[in-house]
């Protein structure tokens, strides 16, 4: 016969793992691609709950943004033109689950995703979470992501994660057709 002690313990082992709370996944880069996609990379977790990870959910939000016209001083001699800015409507990492798309990386070892198309000149939040049969990770820090259109044969990519921005722009060389990148930390 069970006793009344080994219930209950046994009852807090159960009540335990279900409270466990996994680790986010940490997102360590994101690259465009040629052909107008990101290639999202992350650390996965380390398990340590009795459930298997079963895989990662790429989790994409589009950004609403306001466009502010004004007048600044946009040159060395001080002459006032046109500056034209797009602004988040949204708090950086507030966005909406709800309304996010998602895409599901399955495998416990999967530490990447190609994602074959973004809205060129839209501004995206992608986050990750790790999940089990039962439960889902926390979120991963969120990157917010535009892929820019520029002339034919120059691509850009803008990025922001935490509290640093850049800008990759990647165009051909005329001569030799190779890629040339130049990357700005801003």
């Amino acid at each position: 016969m069970i006793s009344n002690k080994k219930i209950v313990v046994l009852l807090l082992l159960f009540l335990a793992r279900k409270c466990y709370v996994l680790e986010a996944p940490i997102l360590k880069s994101i690259t465009g691609t040629d052909d107008g996609g990101v290639f999202v990379v992350w650390k996965p977790i380390n398990d340590t709950s009795d459930e298997t990870v079963l895989g990662y959910k790429i989790l994409i939000n589009e950004v609403k943004e306001r466009l502010e016209r004004m007048y600044k001083l946009v040159n060395g001699d001080q002459e006032p033109g046109l500056v034209e800015e797009m602004t988040s409507e949204e708090v950086f990492g507030t966005m909406p689950l709800s309304l996010a798309k998602q895409i599901i990386a399955e495998g416990v070892t999967t530490d990447n995703m190609l994602i074959d198309y973004i809205k060129p000149d839209v501004l995206h939040e992608i986050r990750v979470l790790a999940y089990t049969k039962d439960k889902e990770s926390k979120l991963s820090s969120p990157w917010r992501v535009k892929l820019l259109t520029l002339a034919k044969n120059k691509r850009a990519i803008a990025f922001r994660h935490h509290d640093e921005c850049f800008l990759t722009i990647r165009h051909d060389d005329v001569t030799t057709g190779t890629p040339i990148i130049y990357n700005n930390y801003i």
